[in-house]
């Protein structure tokens, strides 16, 4: 079924509004409807480009809109993502992985401490991990 069947409505050529502005509100109906729940790719630039006779640029400037308004989350080469706003930012796993999720879409501070800090001969299972004897000692 194709994704852009779900999206209604059409750009009014003869409105004030820009493009990117209509279509960006098109696309949150849909994921108001339900449409689009978290989680769910959304149509490509293409598509949309193709569907609605816009160009590539007014496309990702929609996309930019719905990112910046917590709505999508897009990720390079993979397609644009429906996020929940109001949710942790776990449910989508992305290339980047869940900690980079996290931190990206509910803007977190990561922050390191280092409890302890010590030369010692690593475990058998770090030490072929880390391709050293047990007897080496290693910063663990």
């Amino acid at each position: 079924m194709d994704q852009v069947a779900h999206i209604s409505g059409e750009i009014d050529r003869a409105s004030p509004e820009p493009y990117y502005l209509q279509l960006s509100q098109l696309i949150e109906d849909a994921i108001d409807r339900g449409t689009y729940r978290p989680g769910d790719k959304i149509p490509g630039e293409s598509e949309l480009c193709r569907i609605y006779d816009l160009a590539r640029s007014t496309v990702r400037e929609t996309l930019r809109v719905l990112e910046d308004r917590n709505r999508i989350r897009v990720v390079a080469r993979r397609g644009a993502f429906v996020i929940d706003p109001k949710g942790s930012g776990w449910v989508l796993q992305v290339a980047d992985g869940f900690f980079e999720g996290e931190v990206h879409n509910n803007q977190r501070n990561v922050e390191t401490r280092v409890l302890e800090a010590k030369l010692a001969p690593p475990s058998g299972a770090a030490a072929r991990a880390l391709n050293r004897s047990p007897e080496t000692n290693c910063l663990l």
